[in-house]
């Protein structure tokens, strides 16, 4: 399965997915692992705190995100955001309409460079979503990566990442980044954490309600 994904991956590493790129990873470490579920349930733990501890560091390090400006146009022009974007700060589609058009602009070279139609709450929501990204993934990142003593905290890793999961896929709709990421936490769960391994399961599978468009169902 790893050669497979890396196969797919090849010559594509920078128009792909990245959730294909870390699956491409867990098909390796699942080949290192064979045999141990110790080593695995170790390489689960180490990949899910390097996936965020990188995820965290970039965004920390790059002002259009930590000013929100990136998020803001994510909701504005990013269809994965739509859904969302409607429901939560009241885009309309003649909006997202509107956009998509002038960003086609941009792109073939017919405007040099455009205003983006906006709505009043989509600044503010931008910031919360942005902070609270910043937050969780960075607090993801010492959880998994940092050797814990102390038993209460094991605990504390899984309630960060399927806090992190349950709420970010419903907003942005990559399902297969959050199914990754939820075979992971249930791959590095002890034999003593089998009610955490048992809402992994229950959250990959209420992850496929995700797909629904919920904005056509509403008539949004």
């Amino acid at each position: 399965m790893a050669v497979v994904q890396m196969r797919g991956l090849y010559g594509r590493l920078y128009v792909v997915d990245n959730h294909k790129v870390l699956m491409a990873y867990w098909c390796m470490a699942l080949a290192l692992s064979a045999g141990s579920e110790r080593r695995l349930a170790l390489n689960a733990r180490l990949t899910v705190g390097c996936v965020m501890a990188l995820a965290s560091f970039w965004k920390w390090v790059s002002k259009d995100f930590v000013d929100g400006s990136f998020m803001h146009f994510s909701l504005l022009a990013d269809s994965r955001f739509e859904a969302f974007a409607k429901i939560a700060a009241g885009v309309s589609d003649e909006t997202v309409q509107n956009n998509t058009e002038l960003i086609g602009l941009v792109i073939s070279g017919r405007l040099a460079n455009a205003q983006l139609l906006d709505s009043g709450s989509s600044v503010i929501l931008a910031h919360a979503v942005t902070y609270w990204t910043l937050f969780s993934e960075s607090v993801i990142a010492i959880l998994f990566l940092v050797p814990l003593k102390w038993k209460w905290l094991h605990s504390m890793r899984n309630v960060a990442l399927l806090h992190f999961v349950i709420l970010t896929y419903p907003i942005a709709t990559v399902i297969g980044f959050g199914w990754i990421l939820t075979i992971m936490g249930y791959s590095q769960c002890s034999m003593k954490e089998q009610v955490s391994a048992l809402v992994y399961l229950t959250v990959f599978a209420i992850l496929q309600l995700y797909l629904i468009p919920f904005s056509s169902v509403l008539d949004l």
